[in-house]
This record gives structure tokens, sequence and C-alpha cells, in this order.
């Protein structure tokens, strides 16, 4: 139910941008969608980023992305697979609205010592890991950009380091215990200097199965994460502002689970320690308040299940508990799964999800390579407790190489917290708005791969989806709603060395508020609505229309990858791949005003020009890699 997994090998299939990456080669899993081409922040069915959950080896961390959010922050050297799990989960997963996308990676060979390294135009990664009993596994990536231009824009300097490890300890043949260590940093410009960026994210966890014996299982694990982001002179809409971002949490959990004949009980319980500091300074405007505060909670959670087989039938019940603070939230959940013919089979989910606090961005900042958040802890200071509530049908048919798959979705939810757009002109002084929202959509996929294909593998994807939020009594498209969304994506071998790929994506344009004028700020005239429509006088500026009442212009892309494989040295295997992002130089970014003004002709009334361009040109993106493995 709602569960994809995407191995690294079908990640390299995906036609690369600077390199292979993690999280925009989940454009293959029709639940996930991004901003545009150059976003690698997922999207799980209509809602924000900061709505679903990012892990890696099952331990949560935040912004698994680097700045810009045009490069995922694991390096896809250092991947074993992608699971992309959409709501609503079982009851032992939480800390979630929408989705969880965990990264588990590569564990160390069990053979002997062996490595491997990938370099691009901009990066350069690394891997070495062995061990028999015991297997580690090291990998590293550093980018650097210096002095280049991002789609035209100025030139700038920027570079980023990942870096991951782990070691897993195999009792005949089973997992026993696993470590897992996790670092990336972020630098943009130089804040020595007067403006800049520094982002960084930490992750140590573990995990140990205490007890396998006879049908009981019981394992414990313990994890501490940290993320730091540090503004100086940062341009956020009509201000320039510092900011100070802390979030850090250090937890540890228990699970239990006893297996029966046709039967199975699951339990846990988590505790942990939640820290969320912002401080915010502006340096011009007033689009954000001086803020200074803090939240520290201990955080409880539980879950209990029973999963049941009644002949064919399997029925999974449960319910989870999140806690912190005086607030509280009962997630009950229920999954069943239904044999229909051959090995296809029918699952339905319904279940409620929630989280206990808030990341709150910019939904759109690509291209731009700065971007802000803003935290804020669930329930305190009239910030409300996100609740959704979901419901799902699967239909899976797997027959041999072909696997087709077809996904009904719905939701309803509450609490949800938003930056207010620029458009909105209502007035007042709150940067954020809260409401609710609903979402509703179909999925259809299918897959071939392996002998049926002969060397080849092909996926094709359809979604059509609605996803709205109400605010102040009022029903709007969300901003990121695609509506329909087709993709393709083609792999083919030719004899032993060369491979070929292509991939296609068309959807419908985003939401859009329209323009309905142009006006002088700071004049007014009360028998003209408010508003001096005839001056030339003061700046222009735009009177927006019912907020995402029409819609961008659709967009739809293609790219092209080859690769050749050969013998390098000291017995190396090497690949060299050439990929081109947007190979037909096709519209790939919503709509967007340009800025206001007035068209003046002399003895006339000045008329506002109202016009509309992409928010930005996407070129066709050439890149260059070389992989080698020892």
């Amino acid at each position: 139910m709602g569960r994809w997994q995407l191995p690294v090998e079908a990640m390299r299939a995906v036609p690369a941008a600077v390199e292979t990456d993690v999280y925009r080669s989940l454009t293959v899993i029709p639940a996930v969608t991004f901003t545009t081409p150059l976003s690698a922040r997922p999207l799980v069915r209509g809602y924000s980023a900061g709505e679903s959950s990012f892990r890696i080896d099952g331990f949560e961390v935040v912004n698994l992305y680097h700045l810009g959010r045009i490069f995922s922050a694991f390096p896809a050297e250092a991947t074993d697979q992608v699971t992309v799990t959409t709501a609503p989960h079982g009851p032992a997963m939480g800390t979630t609205l929408s989705g969880i996308v965990d990264v588990t990676g590569r564990s160390g060979p069990g053979d002997a010592t062996h490595g491997g390294a990938t370099i691009s135009l901009a990066s350069a990664s690394g891997w070495v890991g062995g061990g028999t009993d015991l297997r580690w596994l090291a990998a590293a990536r550093a980018v650097h950009i210096s002095g280049a231009e991002l789609l035209g824009k100025t030139s700038i300097p920027y570079d980023f380091q990942d870096a991951y490890a782990s070691a897993s300890l195999l009792d005949h043949g089973r997992t026993r215990g696993r470590l897992t260590a996790f670092a990336s940093r972020d630098h943009l410009f130089d804040s020595d200097l007067g403006s800049g960026m520094d982002w960084s994210n930490a992750l140590l966890g573990a995990r140990w199965q205490v007890l396998a014996r006879g049908g009981l299982t019981i394992d414990i694990s313990g994890s501490a994460t940290q993320f730091i982001e540090n503004v100086v002179n940062l341009e956020a809409r009509r201000s320039r502002i510092d900011a100070q971002n802390r979030f850090s949490r250090i937890g540890a959990s228990s699970d239990a689970t006893f297996r029966g004949s046709n039967w199975q009980v699951s339990a846990g319980a988590s505790l942990g320690r939640r820290s969320i500091g912002n401080r915010l300074t502006a340096r011009t405007g007033d689009d954000f308040p001086r803020t200074a505060a803090a939240f520290d909670n201990t955080e409880l959670g539980g879950y209990v299940e029973l999963t049941r087989a009644f002949q064919s039938t399997v029925v999974q019940v449960g319910t989870r508990v999140d806690a912190a603070g005086s607030k509280a939230v009962w997630a009950p959940r229920l999954r069943v799964a239904q044999p229909l013919w051959g090995a296809a089979s029918l699952g339905m989910a319904l279940g409620r999800t929630s989280q206990l606090f808030h990341v709150v961005s910019d939904p759109q900042s690509e291209p731009d390579l700065a971007f802000y958040d803003f935290w804020f802890s669930a329930g305190e200071n009239g910030v409300p407790t996100p609740i959704v509530d979901h419901v799902a049908i699967d239909v899976n048919l797997p027959s041999g190489a072909f696997t087709g798959r077809a996904s009904a979705f719905g939701s309803s939810g509450k609490g949800l917290v938003e930056l207010r757009p620029l458009s909105e002109q209502s007035g007042g002084h709150n940067p954020f708005r809260f409401g609710r929202s609903r979402t509703r959509g179909l999925e259809a996929q299918i897959v071939t791969r392996g002998s049926l294909t002969q060397n080849s593998a092909f996926s094709a994807s359809y979604v059509l989806s609605w996803s709205d939020r109400e605010w102040n009594g009022t029903w709007v498209p969300w901003s990121q709603d695609r509506r329909h969304v087709l993709r393709l994506l083609g792999q083919r071998a030719i004899g032993s060395r060369w491979s070929l790929s292509a991939a296609f994506e068309a959807g419908s344009g985003v939401p859009l508020t329209p323009v309905e004028g142009v006006a002088v700020s700071g004049t007014t005239n009360p028998d003209n609505g408010g508003i001096d429509r005839t001056s030339d006088s003061g700046e222009p500026v735009y009177i927006f229309g019912a907020e995402n009442s029409h819609r961008s212009g659709g967009t739809a892309r293609g790219d092209l990858g080859v690769n050749f494989a050969f013998r390098g040295p000291w017995k190396s295997r090497m690949w060299a791949g050439v990929s081109i992002l947007n190979v037909g130089f096709g519209p790939v970014s919503p709509l967007t005003p340009v800025d206001p003004q007035f068209n003046f002709v002399e003895g006339e009334t000045p008329r506002g020009a109202v016009s509309y361009k992409r928010l930005f040109d996407l070129p066709a993106i050439p890149t260059l890699t070389l992989r080698m493995q020892f």
C-alpha cells in the first residue's frame, strides 16, 4: 500500500543534471512531484515537503537537500535505495502529514574491500567499504561553483560537502545492529563580508536487535540530529533579513513484534527531546517582525498494531499517540489487503497523520539559491497542531516482467501553516496564515523490465489530482497543484557496453493569481474604489484578482542520456556518461507577472501595462560524468 522502492541502479537510468541525484530521480514515482526541473525537494500527493518526513536509514532528519533545493544532500554513491511511503502508513510511522522519504545507505561489500568514485563538471564523490561480519562503508561528496551563473543571474561563489558512514554487524547473515553517521554543509557567498548563508545537517543513529527468538523480536534504537541555518542580509520578499535557525532532536525508541500462525502484534514506544530556535532580525522592510523564539519539548510516542489473516484477506488495525507538552494527537489506522487473481491484489487504507511542529518556507524558490525556513512548535502561541485524515485504494497487477498499478487517494486536513503570498493585499502584519487542506486524485503506472523487453526497461505514469487550501473561509487551489502529469522513462542496453535512456514529462501549469490592473501606490481617491488610477505620480503596483483563480501555461520537457562501460586501470570498471536536460529548450517554469509599469500617452489617462513571463528560461543543460568502481 502506497510504497515504492527505487534502487540506485534505477536512479542512474534517469538522465542526470550535474550528477545522479537521489531525490530528483524520484520523478519515476507518480506520487512525487517537484516545483520545477531544478528542484530536488519532493512534494508528496499534494502537500509541501515540510509536511513530509525525511529519513536516513530510518532516522529522522530535516531539509535533506542543499541551498536552493537543487541538490539532495545525500550522495548517490552512498545510496542503496530510496523508499517512498505515502499516507496512511502503518501506526509505527509518525512525524509526517503526507509521506515518508527514507534513504537507505549502502553497506560494505562482504567479499573484500571495494570502492568507487564519480566526477562531473562541478562535483566529485567517492566511497570505500568492506568487511565480513562487520561491514563498513564511508562516502563523501563535494561540489564547488565559483563565479558560475545560474540561469543568467549574478555570479555566485557556492560550495557544499556531504559525508556518510555506516557499520553493520551481521550474525549468521542477519543484521544484528547498525550504526549510521551523516553530515552536510553549505556555504553561499561570504557572511563575513556582509551577505551569505551557512547551512548544515548532522545525524548519528544506532539500531540494535536485542532479541530474536521464536516469534518474538525486540529492537531498540537511538538517534541525535541537528540542523543549523545562519542567514546574513538575505533578500526575503520585499525585505532583507538576518536569521539564525536551530532544530535538534535526541531520542530513543523500542519496538517489539510477536508472531503467531496467522496473526501478529506489534507495539512500540519512543521518548525524545526536540529543540527549535528562531531568531529573525529585519534589516529593511516590514514583511517579517523581529523574532526571538525558543521551544523545547519532551515528546512521547507509542503505537500498537494487530495484523490478522482471515483466509486470503489480511487486516491490519492499530493506533498511534504522539504527545508534547499539553498537546496529544490520537491517530487510528486501518489497512486491508485482498488477493484478486493470480498475483494481483487490492489494498485499502484509511487513517490519521499528525506532526508536532511546522516547517514553513516559500513554496517557490527555484532557481534562487538562497531561501529561508521558519519553524514553529505546534499548539503554542496560537499555532495550530496539523492533523490530516487520509484514505487510499491500490490495485497491483504484477505479471512476470510487467507491473501495473493504479491508486486512488484523498485527504482532509486542518491546522496547516503557510507564508502569505505576495498577491494577498487584504492587509494585516502577520506574514503567516493558517487553514485547512483537501486532496484527491488518481495515479496509474505501468513498468516493464527484464526478459520481456530484452535488456530494456520502460515506465509510464499518469496522475490526475486536485490539491486545495482554505484560507479565511475560502477554498483555493494549492500553489503547486498540477492537475495533470504524464511521465515516460525508458532505458535500452545496446550490447554489453552501451546504454541509452530518455525521459519525458508534461504537466498542467500551476495555479496563477491574475493581475486585474495597475495602480499608484500611496495615492487614494474615495470616488474611485479607494485607489487613484489616473495619477502619473508614485510607483505602479499591481491589483491582483482572486487567488489562484487562473493557471500558468503547461510545461513539457525531454531529457536524454547515454552511458559507455569499459575496463579501467587496476582491474577497475568505469562508466562514461553524457546527458542533456531539457533537450528541446521547452518551457518548464510557471508564469509570473513582470514588474508593474504604466504606459503614458500624452492627453490620455495612463494605462497599466500587464504582461507575464516565465519565471525562468531553462536552456538545454549538458552533463558529463565519469564513474569508477574497483
